[in-house]
């Protein structure tokens, strides 16, 4: 936590330097943050899907500017996601049969690194149009789940 907090401080200090630069930039750098909301669902019949589970990732973004109205975008994103499913499970316990709900509650955390092509329109009647394509390729780097146990 501690390594995210400093983080986050180091690229708000970046974006503020960088800001500072003016107008006619050729590197532009911010922060983000990206809510996310993820669930499961499970392809068999004995299980069910909990509840959607509310997520948020954050990361680094930076363009680099080749003309006025083009870029190559790239950075470093932490995304986060999960989902709640849950079964019924027969247990036997000193000559006696549970039917036992177990709950599985999966958190996955991944890091990015895209790189796209930003483009934009100049102004057209006030307003400027623009997008961006590009590839992200992904690596998780922590995965945890709890598991619950209720006793029926």
């Amino acid at each position: 936590m501690k390594k995210a907090l400093l983080l986050i401080v180091v690229l708000v200090v970046s974006t503020v330097i960088a800001q500072a630069q003016g107008e006619g930039q050729r590197f532009r750098m911010g922060f983000k943050v990206n809510p996310n909301i993820s669930w499961m669902q499970p392809q068999d019949k004995h299980f069910e899907n909990e509840s959607a589970v509310v997520r948020f990732g954050f990361g680094f973004v930076a363009d680099i500017f080749f003309s006025e109205n083009y870029a190559i975008g790239t950075g470093v994103n932490i995304m986060r996601n999960g989902g709640e499913f849950s079964y019924l499970q027969r247990t036997r316990f000193e000559d006696t049969e549970y039917i036992i709900r177990r709950t599985h509650n999966f958190n996955n955390q991944y890091v990015e690194i895209p790189l796209t092509f930003k483009l934009r329109t100049n102004e057209i009647g006030y307003i400027t149009y623009w997008g961006q394509f590009g590839v992200g390729a992904s690596v998780n780097i922590a995965s945890r789940g709890d598991d619950m146990r209720d006793y029926l």
